[in-house]
């Protein structure tokens, strides 16, 4: 019994100890997601938080936002014009001809037993040269 809570204790010391550290060593980008997230939460207007990062891509002089958000963020999902097994949902995005690539980011925040806030980053290349970037915050619940 004794030996039980011991293991216990230990446990419990260590994830007390994780909580206090992790924070520590978030990346800057992940720091300014959380405090976005909290500003704004999930309904609010997408234009809000997609101005926000593009704040912090314009304050931080980064000139490559796929390569920062392929590093900084969970997931990337690139979708190409010319990709021969588009859905249909896919095939919308690429019909008028202006748009040549999408990269889409996701990364998940303050995850809970059952729910989760997503960040999610849709970066559109167009034919013209131009680059497009919209973003939205999602709350994942049952």
């Amino acid at each position: 019994m004794r030996r039980i809570f011991h293991l216990f204790l230990g446990l419990l010391s260590a994830s007390l100890l994780a909580v206090i550290l992790l924070p520590l060593f978030a990346s800057d980008f992940d720091k300014f997601a959380k405090a976005t997230i909290r500003e704004f939460g999930h309904r609010s207007d997408p234009q809000l938080v997609t101005d926000a990062v593009l704040h912090y891509l314009e304050d931080n002089q980064i000139d490559d936002p796929i390569a920062f958000f392929t590093e900084n963020m969970d997931s990337t999902y690139v979708i190409h014009a010319d990709d021969s097994n588009l859905s249909t949902t896919d095939k919308a995005w690429f019909e008028n001809g202006e748009v040549d690539r999408r990269t889409s980011f996701t990364s998940k925040y303050f995850n809970r037993v059952l729910t989760n806030y997503k960040l999610w980053i849709r970066v559109l290349d167009m034919r013209s040269g131009e680059r497009r970037i919209h973003a939205r915050i999602y709350l994942n619940a049952p």
